[in-house]
């Protein structure tokens, strides 16, 4: 960002002096439009620079508070994880239990079936 506000800067002095110095007037009033120009030009680009430098912090500050609440959420949802998993494997190993059973019996079903057909 700093070249961009150096390269503006003197790319409008130069321009204002090559400006300048093909308009017919007088040195002395060459001069003072000449000091003008830099003066608003020197401060159009503190102005600038001083609001890139607030983007800057803004957008670090921004980034380091994200960063922290996304790492925050993440040990949140792993912990949240680790407890329904904890809190879960009972009932998941009495549901696979229970097809374990219903397995066997739709194939004694079908067994017994299969025999009274024949």
């Amino acid at each position: 960002m700093a070249g961009f506000g150096s390269g503006l800067f003197w790319g409008a002095v130069f321009g204002g002096l090559a400006g300048l110095m093909n308009a017919p007037r007088k040195g002395k009033e060459t001069r003072e439009l000449v000091k003008l120009k830099i003066d608003q030009t020197t401060e159009d680009v503190n102005d600038l620079r001083f609001k890139i430098d607030n983007l800057s912090t803004a957008v670090s500050r921004l980034t380091n508070e994200g960063l922290g609440a996304v790492n925050e959420a993440s040990k949140d949802i792993q912990t949240a994880l680790r407890q329904f998993e904890e809190e879960s494997s009972p009932r998941v190993k009495r549901v696979g239990e229970h097809v374990d059973v219903l397995q066997k019996d739709l194939q004694q079903a079908s067994d017994a079936f299969s025999k009274e057909e024949v």
